[in-house]
Formats: structure tokens, sequence, C-alpha cells
């Protein structure tokens, strides 16, 4: 009877051992960050969002705002920036912010290149994280910010202020 148990004990184990393996070589791969060129829009960057599982879509939508002149960027509620071609000037943006008669603006980062703020409205609910930042290349002065239209977190606008990639010169 012992050997019995033990032989059932050692199958089973046995084929435990088996499923797990071959399940683990069956996984799928990681996420990979999805990412769009720009070029075909004349902006002379890749933009990486991110794992599509946080940003909840499989491909971002590229659209040319007419109305404005900006290019936007959107993945998801996680996800969504405005680029144009313009001299940016982190300095003004900063002393608007200053002059806020609605919300209270707390700089989170202040580089010669990017800006990121939190904005506290009198209801102390209602917060919000934006970015703003510059983007040389190749002569050409772009700014990149955030839509003022979403409500981001500070781990989404960490994420967006850092998802333009200049182009390497061919």
């Amino acid at each position: 009877m012992r050997t019995l148990i033990a032989i059932l004990v050692s199958t089973m184990l046995v084929a435990c051992g088996e499923h797990e393996t071959s399940s683990s070589t069956e996984a799928e791969p990681p996420p990979t960050s999805l990412a769009v060129d720009l070029r075909s829009h004349d902006f002379p960057f890749t933009v990486e969002l991110g794992d599509p599982a946080i940003l909840g879509v499989d491909s971002p939508s590229v659209r040319w705002n007419e109305e404005v002149g900006v290019l936007e960027v959107k993945a998801g509620d996680h996800f969504s920036i405005v680029l144009s071609e313009e001299p940016g000037d982190v300095a003004s943006v900063k002393a608007t912010l200053g002059r806020d008669l609605l919300a209270t603006n707390e700089i989170i980062t202040d580089a010669p290149d990017r800006l990121v703020w939190r904005a506290q409205f009198p209801d102390e609910s209602i917060v919000f994280v934006h970015f703003y930042r510059l983007v040389d290349v190749d002569g050409r002065s772009f700014v990149v910010r955030d839509d003022g239209q979403g409500r981001f977190t500070e781990a989404d606008i960490a994420r967006m202020a850092d998802a333009v990639r200049t182009q390497q010169p061919v």
C-alpha cells in the first residue's frame, strides 16, 4: 500500500511539474511599449506611450487639430499630449502660474526645458497635474504639453513628459 501511495504521489508531482513547465514556455512575452513615429506629420520625433495594459488601448490616435494648429497624440485615459512647433518659454508659463487667481499652483519640476506643476482649486478635491516641455531638433523648436482637458496622475504626467524621443540624424 505504501508503494502504491508513493507511486501516486510521484506521478502527481511529475504531472504537475510538466504542466507548469509547459505553461511557462507558452507564456506571452512581456508587454512592449506602444510607440508612434510622427515624421509623417513633419514632427521629427517618436512618441513612446508606454505599456498598453496601463493605457488600456492597443494603439494610439494621432490627429492634426487644424483649429489650433497642434498635433494631438492620445491613448486611453492615461495618455494625451499636444505638440506644436513654436518657440517655448518656461519662464513665461511659470510667471502665468504665479498670477493664477483660480488655482494654487505648486511647481514640482522646474528645469530650463520643462515645468511640471500641480494646480489645486479652492475645492481641495480638485487637483490637476500638468507639464510643459521644450524640445529643440535640427534648429526647430517644439512645445509638448499635456492635454488640458484630461485629468492625469503624477505618474501619467511623468510618462507623458518623457515620451518624446528625438530622431537621430542619419
